[in-house]
């Protein structure tokens, strides 16, 4: 990778923490940081807040349509989230959010498995490919990568710069949600990645 450079990719955290010790940085003991690190008091909202709010607010539907509750604004909610629901006689989870109407789809877990995806805005780390291929495929930060096939769009949208792909993941896949990354991976090498349509 002509253009990436690492640094530190061959040092492990605490080498680094020491260093960073040794030579007085004040960040050397700070906290591990498994959300969005400027968000100090650990509620993303707070931010999205003070940023000028949570988005329209609406309803909470089911998949028919049927309402089950308002809510103050869909900023406060994400693809995959349980917490912070109306009440049910089964456990819900966000399934879909209408920004632009308000609402915010609630259905069962089983709801949320994926068997494909389109990634739109790819961006690649190898020469573009042309053909379909194998690839590991993480659909969030702390995803484990799932086995998939990913197929270049036929539309000749593929290149270096943006082009769009289809995944074919070969289990299910939990809460595949549109706006988040998406990164392809042979084992430790990254060959690209784009956003979830």
């Amino acid at each position: 990778m002509p253009r990436a450079r690492f640094p530190l990719g061959g040092s492990v955290k605490d080498e680094i923490r020491a260093e960073a010790r040794e030579a007085g940085l004040r960040t050397a003991g700070k906290p591990e940081s498994m959300e969005i690190c400027f968000v100090t008091s650990g509620d993303y909202r707070d931010v999205v807040l003070a940023r000028g709010g949570l988005g329209r607010p609406g309803r909470f539907v089911d998949r028919s349509g049927r309402e089950l509750g308002t809510h103050g604004g869909v900023g406060g909610f994400t693809v995959g989230q349980r917490r912070g629901l109306p009440a049910s006689t089964a456990p819900q989870y966000v399934v879909a959010i209408d920004a632009d109407g308000g609402d915010i789809v609630l259905a069962p877990a089983e709801s949320l498995d994926a068997r494909t995806a389109r990634v739109q805005a790819v961006r690649w780390l190898i020469e573009p490919p042309r053909s379909p291929f194998r690839a590991e495929v993480r659909v969030r930060a702390r995803h484990e990568p799932v086995p998939a096939r990913v197929i270049p769009r036929s539309d000749g949208s593929l290149g270096a710069a943006a082009g769009a792909v289809d995944v074919e993941f070969e289990t299910p896949v939990r809460a595949v949600t549109p706006g988040q990354a998406a990164v392809f991976h042979d084992g430790d090498l990254v060959l690209g990645g784009g956003w979830l349509d």
